[in-house]
């Protein structure tokens, strides 16, 4: 009778344990950076394609830090917003694609923008047990990994002509097709998706209050977030940034 009674009583205590060892505490948040889109504006030769162009990056977070352990969940919604345009190197300048003697100034007319609002999670795994319970770190470095939905908002224009960015006459003809019709520019809204990897540092602050750094890469699956997509590129659009935030711990 109690060997029959000690296999309940060793799954219960199991259950409890198992239990325990997946609590979790939650957070709220928020943060803000600046944001860069690794695209199709402007030269590849030049510093402003390999960095990218400035922009801003808001994201309202909600956290899981599983207790007793180094992993945790974060989930976000941002909105991010960039500026964009094709500068005024040699490239835009010279004009090494089409017979247009314009081609040039129409390049270096274009301006553009994309706003951005994501939703997404990421799993980060901290280097040290940080700030539950027992034992407690006052700072951490962190890796993550996750993954956004996008609705990206495009808009591309131009100065050159009449203004009008539909009109082929306006515009550079690496974004023309053999017909001469407008092909590799788009002000069309979309919904995608990207992978992103994360690296910060979380600082404890009070018990219930902590700060964080944290750059952010983003490989979409479109070339279309930044509004161009030229047949000789067929890039995939990156989104980069860093953010300065704030977590308040709900336990």
């Amino acid at each position: 009778m109690k060997k029959k009674l000690l296999i309940p009583i060793l799954l219960v205590l199991f259950t409890i344990n198992s239990n325990a060892q997946i609590r979790v505490t939650h957070e709220i948040g928020g943060s803000i950076g600046p944001a860069l889109i690794n695209g199709d504006w402007g030269s590849n030769s030049t510093m402003g394609e390999l960095f990218g162009f400035g922009g801003v990056e808001l994201n309202f977070i909600h956290g899981m830090q599983f207790v007793r352990s180094r992993m945790s969940i974060k989930n976000n919604l941002g909105v991010t917003y960039v500026g964009l345009s094709q500068g005024k190197d040699e490239w835009t300048v010279n004009n090494p694609i089409g017979d247009d003697p314009l081609a040039g100034d129409k390049m270096k007319a274009m301006s553009g923008s994309s706003l951005i609002v994501s939703l997404g999670s990421q799993m980060e795994y901290n280097f040290m047990d940080f700030g539950i319970y027992y034992p407690r770190n006052s700072w951490t470095p962190y890796v993550g990994l996750g993954f956004n939905v996008l609705y990206y908002m495009p808009t591309v224009e131009t100065s050159y002509g009449d203004g009008d960015i539909t009109n082929p006459a306006n515009v550079h003809p690496i974004y023309l097709d053999g017909d001469g019709n407008i092909n590799g520019i788009t002000n069309q809204s979309g919904v995608n998706f990207s992978l992103k990897g994360a690296v910060g540092a979380k600082f404890k602050v009070s018990r219930f209050m902590s700060v964080y750094g944290e750059l952010v890469v983003q490989r979409t699956f479109s070339d279309n977030i930044d509004g161009l997509a030229p047949t000789a590129s067929q890039n995939v659009d990156y989104i980069n940034g860093f953010n300065l935030g704030i977590r308040y711990s709900l336990y």
